[in-house]
């Protein structure tokens, strides 16, 4: 105990060796091989001047100091503010780091350079002010410093600016994200699709994964816990899980492998449990979480690109927000790789691409989709070998199929619009009402002269009554006037809307001339129908 007092206590002393050394060198030396601060760039990486001293602290096992040398050669004082940024390669995991690098303290050699606390520029933020035509070798202290660790020198106004322009785009990414996790949760609590649920829980992991890649939860027990790269890994995972089973949905994997759900879910859960392994501390986890979403984007915009080509329709609708979140991971790994150089856009431009693809995500959750995988089968078979895209797809078939289906009953669609009176007829139901076979809209006055006069008043009086009990299945019998003759006409239908804003009237009409030639009262009917 006495033996760590004592070294902790020789640390300043050691300190201000180096200082004094460093001074002397600079005096000697500096001006020669001195970043020139006072230059008019805006913002200066002082990183790759940089050199590490072999000098460690027993307290402070994260903590690394570095030399460099800085300059004016101008006849009035300068001003840079330093930060630290994250560099490339200090998210894979390979090491585990528990926050960001952060510079903890700054020391010039020279008594005439001020160097000052920042906070209105962030916790870790100095100020340096060199005097007219001055140099100093600063000696700089950061916590969890990688080997090659960028600090940026900004002009005040600069960075003034940038943070002012990062607050407004990283408000308006979270807004748009945040409205993405609404819309795909709101559809899921009142429809209860399974495709909106899965796809509200992949966006919400989305979110959050953007939160923390931002700072946003630096401050926050979770980021405590573990540190950034470690959290941001988790939710990386939980958003592979969660999107593996949207794409299921969307596109069964049964329909091309047999045992396919039973190792979805298998590899779902591994995923998350890599994830857990990786908040956990483990240093090689959160690099093999970012290569599966890396190849599993990719992935999934191909799959479901080749599933919208043979005509899965909700494939068509999801593969373009697939094909942004593959781009975007794309983009994120060459950023990680180090391949775009120390960026201050690149993060910000991927997180506005992220939130295009999750609004089209959320979007496509809002329209119903069927999980069926014997129609994938069928239209994987129909297309196995040509590479030509379908020009129907599996929801037209399936409207086709409906239409068949009503054809074949003798029935036709009733639509009529209450707010304008206009009626809208499928093709068997305009041949009822004596016009050509085909779909057609008819205005009011249209319509209803070709109801026989004493049936209107009861048509009416019925769609009037069940108005205000919209959901409630009736049926109405009614005369009309086709072809010179008179056909009589049942329509079973329910309205739609709000009991005091109904909107619609929609059912199904039939032809019943030959019941009610049969019976003897021939009267019009109305009634509920029954459950």
């Amino acid at each position: 105990m006495e033996m760590t007092g004592a070294r902790n206590k020789l640390m300043p002393a050691a300190v201000a060796l180096l200082l004094i050394c460093g001074g002397a060198h600079a005096q000697q030396a500096g001006p020669a091989g001195a970043i020139e601060i006072s230059a008019p760039q805006p913002v200066i990486d002082l990183g790759p001047a940089l050199s590490r001293e072999r000098l460690t602290e027993p307290g402070d096992p994260r903590g690394s100091w570095f030399s460099i040398s800085v300059q004016n050669s101008q006849p009035v004082p300068v001003t840079r503010i330093l930060t630290a940024f994250s560099p490339a390669g200090l998210a894979l995991g390979f090491e585990q780091f528990p926050a960001r690098p952060a510079i903890a303290q700054v020391i010039p050699s020279d008594p005439a350079a001020i160097v000052e606390s920042a906070p209105a520029f962030g916790a870790n933020a100095f100020r340096v002010l060199l005097p007219p035509r001055g140099h100093a070798t600063l000696t700089v202290h950061l916590e969890n410093a990688a080997a090659r660790q960028p600090v940026l020198a900004w002009t005040e106004p600069a960075l003034i600016a940038n943070n002012g322009q990062t607050s407004i785009l990283d408000g308006l990414i979270w807004g748009l994200l945040t409205a993405a996790v609404i819309i795909s949760s709101a559809s899921a609590a009142i429809s209860s699709r399974v495709l909106a649920g899965w796809s509200g829980l992949f966006l919400f992991s989305v979110l959050m994964a953007d939160l923390t890649a931002s700072g946003f939860l630096d401050s926050t027990a979770l980021v405590r816990l573990s540190g950034p790269y470690a959290l941001f890994a988790l939710w990386t995972a939980l958003a592979v899980a969660a999107a593996i089973r949207v794409i299921d949905y969307v596109a069964p994997f049964e329909a091309f492998w047999r045992d396919a759900a039973r190792w979805r879910d298998r590899v779902a859960l591994a995923v998350i449990g890599v994830g857990v392994v990786a908040y956990a501390g483990a240093p090689l986890a959160g690099a093999l979480v970012r290569l599966v979403a890396l190849c599993g984007a990719s992935a999934a915009a191909g799959y479901l690109s080749h599933c919208g080509r043979i005509g899965v329709a909700a494939a068509r609708r999801l593969a373009p927000a697939a094909t942004v979140f593959a781009l975007v991971t794309a983009a994120a790994g060459f950023n990680t790789l180090g391949l775009f150089g120390v960026n201050l856009t690149a993060s910000a431009a991927l997180s506005g691409f992220a939130a295009a693809g999750a609004l089209l995500v959320a979007l496509t959750s809002t329209i119903p989709a069927e999980h069926s995988i014997g129609r994938l089968r069928d239209l994987r078979e129909a297309h196995r070998h040509d590479d030509l895209q379908a020009t129907t797809t599996d929801e037209a078939i399936e409207r086709e199929w409906e239409s068949a289906a009503i054809a074949a009953s003798q029935q036709g669609v009733f639509d009529l619009d209450l707010e304008s009176g206009n009626l809208s007829l499928s093709a068997e139901a305009a041949s009822l009402f004596g016009f050509p076979p085909s779909p057609i809209e008819l205005k009011a006055e249209v319509w209803t002269g070709r109801v026989v006069a004493e049936d209107w008043g009861f048509l009416r009086e019925t769609v009037i009554a069940y108005r205000s009990r919209t959901e409630t299945p009736f049926r109405v019998e009614f005369r009309v006037m086709a072809r010179g003759r008179q056909t009589w006409c049942e329509l079973r239908a329910t309205i739609s809307g709000k009991a005091d804003a109904a909107e619609h009237c929609l059912g199904l009409v039939a032809d019943v001339t030959s019941r009610k030639t049969a019976d003897t009262a021939r009267r019009p009917l109305a009634g509920i129908l029954p459950a």
